[in-house]
């Protein structure tokens, strides 16, 4: 997302944030699970142009998140982050951190003075509890354990945080799907997760389709994928969604939208 820094909001001494104005994108982009080799498009919301700005030699990209130049990218079927640069080679991509079981998806936040810290996700769906974590060089460091019994039996890892250190949650390709708003309290543990039970979780949005990857938009929007065709736009006030775009895939099976991220920035 773009950034107008106003001033930092951080949260239990080690998540720090700027607080954000509120402004549109220009650009997004988005990932198409089914789309192998994996690929990036960018899409220009005010003319409607699609182009491609990142294809991988090999692999699938389930979610991507955009931050500073850089294009942090995961396939939910492995256990690494990626990250390459906007319109790189084909396959140019470096290999950010292996985890000891399949990442889903990943949140590149910003935490003031030109820096961020990249989020990501592990999940098995209904099998069990997943959890948030967040990359200190080449370490995952816990963040907390999102609960089966707090988003009605099932979560595919689908996260995003808002400009106030929030994170929103949603249930993934499940029908009907959720969106959740987790707010984090107490401190780290011995295992180094918070607590579950110690924070505030509540479901805001029920849609008859699957939420997937998610956008936050400063100051009350939400763009997210539907495993489908299309990505939707859900106004947090009104909770009123309505079509952003719908792809048009060369693929005769369709398409898999499964992630969104903001592609209006510059690099640094």
């Amino acid at each position: 997302m773009r950034v107008h820094a106003i001033t930092v909001f951080c949260l239990l001494g080690m998540l720090c944030m700027p607080l954000i104005e509120a402004y549109e994108p220009t650009k997004i982009g988005f990932t198409d699970q089914k789309q192998d080799p994996g690929m990036v498009f960018q899409l220009d919301l005010p003319t409607g142009a699609l182009e491609k700005v990142y294809v991988r030699s090999s692999g699938l990209i389930s979610y991507a998140d955009f931050i500073q130049g850089r294009l942090f990218f995961s396939n939910a079927n492995d256990n690494k982050i990626w990250k390459t640069s906007l319109n790189a080679p084909r396959g140019a991509e470096a290999l950010v951190y292996t985890h000891s079981t399949y990442v889903r998806d990943i949140d590149a936040v910003p935490t003031g003075n030109g820096s961020f810290r990249v989020y990501f996700s592990e999940a098995s769906g209904a099998g069990g509890d997943g959890r948030i974590y967040y990359l200190d060089g080449t370490r995952a460091i816990p963040l907390t354990t999102v609960r089966l019994s707090d988003v009605d039996g099932s979560w595919a890892g689908n996260f995003v945080f808002d400009d106030r250190g929030r994170i929103y949650l949603s249930s993934g390709n499940t029908r009907p799907a959720s969106i959740y708003l987790l707010e984090l309290s107490g401190r780290p543990g011995a295992s180094g997760f918070i607590a579950s039970g110690k924070s505030k979780i509540r479901k805001i949005y029920t849609d008859d389709g699957p939420i997937m990857g998610m956008l936050f938009v400063p100051p009350d929007s939400i763009y997210y994928a539907d495993f489908g065709s299309r990505i939707y736009r859900l106004d947090l006030g009104t909770l009123s969604k309505k079509t952003v775009f719908e792809y048009r895939s060369p693929n005769a099976g369709g398409s898999w939208l499964s992630d969104v991220t903001d592609l209006s920035q510059t690099a640094p």
